[in-house]
Formats: structure tokens, sequence, C-alpha cells
């Protein structure tokens, strides 16, 4: 091999285990979080974010809502919070 191509071989090597490792830590990390704050991943998972305008929305029918909500990308934890007291309101998710 060349004076460059080890070093980079075993960086490149190093990289992947350290990736694969951290999406097994975020993959626990959000099981985990599901678990304790079912109704927040609920209104997360339905929610969708368009790239063009950089607005955050659940659609209408989505978990029981008539109308879609939407919110800028910055409130959006505001936006699956409010979703998630809502379920938790009407009894649907804990």
């Amino acid at each position: 091999m060349s004076l460059l191509g080890e070093p980079l071989m075993v960086a490149s090597v190093a990289l992947a285990i350290k990736r694969a490792r951290d999406r097994r830590r975020f993959r626990q990390d959000f099981h985990e979080y599901s678990q304790v704050f079912p109704s927040r991943v609920a209104g997360w998972s339905t929610a969708d974010l368009c790239q063009r305008c950089h607005v955050a929305f659940i659609p209408a029918g989505s978990l029981g809502s008539p109308e879609a909500q939407a919110a800028p990308v910055p409130a959006f934890r505001a936006l699956v919070a409010t979703v998630a007291a809502d379920l938790r309101s009407r009894g649907l998710l804990t």
C-alpha cells in the first residue's frame, strides 16, 4: 500500500465502526424515549416537513385531528408537545 493508503483505510474503518455504534445508540435512545413519551412520538412520527417553505405540519385527519396543524421549524417542538397534550387529554395515549 502507499504511504497514505494505510492510514486512510484505518480511518475509514474506524469511522464506519463509530457510525454503526452511534446508529445503534440513537435507535436504543429513541426506543427508550418512545416507551416514556408515546404521545410525543406519535405526534412526531405523523409530522411532515416542507423543504420548500420550512414549515412543519401535521396533516388533517391524522391522530384524530379534524384540521391540519402547522408551525415554523423552530416551533416544531411546541407543536409536537401540543399534539401530545391533546392526545393525553383525550385519553388516546399516555
